[in-house]
């Protein structure tokens, strides 16, 4: 259930996004400061983003991949917003990174 929940969501944000560079208003949000609404949802979309990469940078210690990829990640988180999160979702869950079974303690 979760592959398919998480190949839904990144297909159609792919898609999504996608349409939405295509309309040529990519810059439309920008700059976020501008009213009260913008700063509400840009520190949001700060805080959720952030806590995803922890989450991404600790799971990847726990199951012992490189760093790097932790990196990897990050970047392109501040390149492409919440895609970078899905995208490590849906590689983790395909088992396209590498196995990411519950490791055992002993």
């Amino acid at each position: 259930m979760a592959r398919l929940t998480v190949t839904v969501l990144f297909i159609g944000f792919s898609v999504f996004n996608t349409w939405y560079l295509t309309q040529g208003s990519f810059w439309a949000v920008f700059p976020p400061f501008q009213d009260p609404a913008k700063i509400q949802i840009f520190g949001d979309l700060a805080v959720a983003l952030t806590l995803a990469n922890l989450w991404i940078f600790f799971d990847i210690q726990k199951h012992q991949k490189p760093r790097w990829l932790a990196f990897l990640f990050f970047a392109l988180t501040l390149a492409f917003g919440s895609m970078s999160p899905l995208l490590y979702l849906f590689l983790r869950e395909w088992k396209l990174l590498g196995d990411f079974s519950p490791l055992s303690n002993t």
